[in-house]
Order: structure tokens, then C-alpha cells, then sequence
């Protein structure tokens, strides 16, 4: 727990009461301390956080200031390598931030299989997720419509879909391999190592199928999913890992089934360490996933809103001054 313990300064929860780190305490000197934090994201000088589902603020030369607000709820941010501030929106809707405005992405909306996008309870899909790979592709996930891919840094994107499953929860781009797509989906993983030309499911002879959250080690090539026997938020949970690329998974040790409720949030630190987020429990392994234990410091109850359970609600490795 040594390593973890050291980091705690540098992991950041985003809550509906603002924002905390990873020993439970409030970080009170913000702007919007005690407002919802919905999520956020962060470069080595640069953070960017949404507020209240539509406010984005920023902070930089560690000041934070109001940056621009959506009408559109705000589900997931994302820095390109070229600078640019891609915003993930409900409704489908997927945007840019361009001089302290919101701006659409027309290419975006002109997908032409953003017809077959839904819901399993009817209402319209959300994008939910981004990531860029280390050549730059960038990567995007809707629920329910699949994946989307952008060549040029997020100006115009064209939809993945061959072979993927339709319900895709979240996806990691592997940290050494920028074609290989891994994404938890709801029936199984499956993996693209074409850039998402064509997906594979890797998911055979499991006893259950709603996957979600998803992470693969930057150290070792050994990859996690939380498993559960379906949508429901107090499901039975198994957390599963893979040392062959997802062609066999066996079960970690040290987390119960039952009570724990879905892991959404697997976050990856340094020398095998990693943090696993359920409802009411943390998680801890020190040794890539093996041996799993529970944190015995308690995180806010509300850290985590089932509304918004695909998205990580964790900021990690803050390039922050001591007035944060």
C-alpha cells in the first residue's frame, strides 16, 4: 500500500460535492468547490473538468477560470496532442471548444449510420468517451452505436463498427500498440489490432457477459475487465485478467462477488499497481491484477453517479503548484 499511499496527492475523485483526493479530503480552494463535478481531463499543464453537466472550466499557470458552457450535458473531455479540446455531449452530439465556445462538429453529425444509434430504453444515444492512441488516431464510444474514429485529429470521423458488438461500455487503446482497440461491451471484449478496420470477440466460455470497466497495463502486457450478469447496479462483480491478449481470463483474487456492485473505473499506476472503483468498496493490487485488497480509507459515498457509470471519475498525475 506504500506506493499507493504516495501517490494519494496526485489522485483526484470528481464528486457531486466538487472534487477530493484519494485519502477522502475536499479540495476546498476551487472556484467550484461544492458544485458536481462531472468528470475531467489532464495533460502536464493543462486540466479541464466539467461542472454541473454543461459548465467546462480550466485551469492554467494555475489559475482556474471558466472556459465555456454547453446546453447539451457534457459526458467526457479530451486534449488532442495538437491542443484542441474535444467535448463528448448527450443526444449523440460531439463538439469542439473554440474560443470560449462550444462548437458543433458538422462532420460528426453527418455520420451516416448515426440512424441505427439508440438505446435499449429508446431514448438517443450518448457519446461517452474519448481517447487518442499514441499515433494520434482518436477514438470515441457511443452508447448504443458502436465506436468512431478520427484521422485528422477530430475534424471529421467515420464509424467502426465491423464485428463490434453494439453496446459498448469502454475501450483502452493499448499503451504500446496505437492499432489495438481492447473494449468491454455487453457481450464480452472484443479487440481490433487494425485500428478498428475489423473487431474479434475474445470473450469464450465466460460465465458472464456485461463487461465494463477496462485497463491495460503499460509495464506488462496483462489486461483487466470487471464482469457482471447484467445492467443492474448491486449485480454480482468479477474481475477478470488476461496474460495472452484476452485469449484466456482468469478471475482476480481478493474481491468479493456480491456487494461489491459494477466496477466502472480501473485506474493504472506505476510498477503493477493499480486502483479499482466499485460502488461502495476500493480496491487496491499491487502485483498487476493478481492479488486484489480493500482500502480501508472510506472515499465519499457519492463519488460515483450510476447516471454517468461508463465515464472515470478519477484525475490522476496533476502537474499542480502547492495552491491548488
Amino acid at each position: 500500500m506504500s506506493y499507493i499511499d504516495s501517490q494519494a496527492h496526485r489522485i483526484w475523485l470528481c464528486c457531486d460535492h466538487g472534487i477530493c483526493d484519494f485519502e477522502g479530503c475536499w479540495i476546498t480552494t476551487l472556484p467550484f468547490h461544492d458544485e458536481t463535478v462531472v468528470t475531467g481531463v489532464v495533460t502536464p499543464n493543462r486540466v479541464a473538468v466539467v461542472v454541473n453537466h454543461h459548465i467546462v472550466w480550466e485551469r492554467c499557470s494555475n489559475d482556474w477560470y471558466q472556459l465555456a458552457i454547453s446546453e447539451l450535458k457534457i459526458n467526457s473531455l479530451l486534449y488532442t496532442r495538437e491542443g484542441r479540446l474535444l467535448v463528448a455531449m448527450e443526444q449523440g452530439r460531439l463538439a469542439e471548444v473554440q474560443d470560449n465556445v462550444i462548437i458543433p462538429n458538422e462532420h460528426f453529425d453527418a455520420i451516416p449510420t448515426r440512424i441505427a444509434w439508440t438505446t435499449p430504453w429508446g431514448g438517443v444515444s450518448n457519446v461517452h468517451s474519448l481517447a487518442e492512441a499514441s499515433n494520434g488516431v482518436i477514438y470515441g464510444a457511443v452508447h448504443t452505436g458502436w465506436m468512431v474514429r478520427s484521422h485528422d485529429g477530430g475534424t471529421s470521423w467515420k464509424q467502426i463498427a465491423n464485428g463490434l458488438h453494439m453496446d459498448v461500455s469502454t475501450f483502452v487503446c493499448h499503451p504500446h500498440e496505437p492499432e489495438t482497440l481492447i473494449v468491454s461491451t455487453g457481450d464480452g471484449v472484443f479487440v481490433s489490432e487494425n485500428g478498428g478496420e475489423q473487431f474479434e470477440r475474445r470473450w469464450h466460455n465466460m460465465p458472464m457477459n456485461y463487461l465494463r470497466g477496462i485497463a491495460a497495463f503499460n509495464e506488462r502486457d496483462v489486461w483487466l475487465v470487471s464482469a457482471h450478469p447484467n445492467a443492474k447496479r448491486d449485480a454480482e462483480t468479477t474481475l477478470y485478467r488476461s496474460e495472452d491478449r484476452g485469449a484466456t481470463w482468469k478471475p482476480c483474487k481478493g474481491i468479493p462477488q456480491n456487494s461489491v456492485g459494477h466496477i466502472n473505473t480501473i485506474l493504472l499506476l506505476d510498477s503493477g499497481c493499480a486502483i479499482a472503483l466499485a460502488h461502495s468498496h476500493t480496491f487496491v493490487t499491487m502485483d498487476y491484477g493478481e492479488n486484489w485488497t480493500l482500502r480501508e480509507q472510506v472515499l465519499p459515498s457519492r463519488y460515483f453517479d450510476p447516471k454517468r457509470s461508463f465515464l472515470c471519475p478519477i484525475l490522476h498525475s496533476f502537474a499542480l503548484a502547492n495552491d491548488v
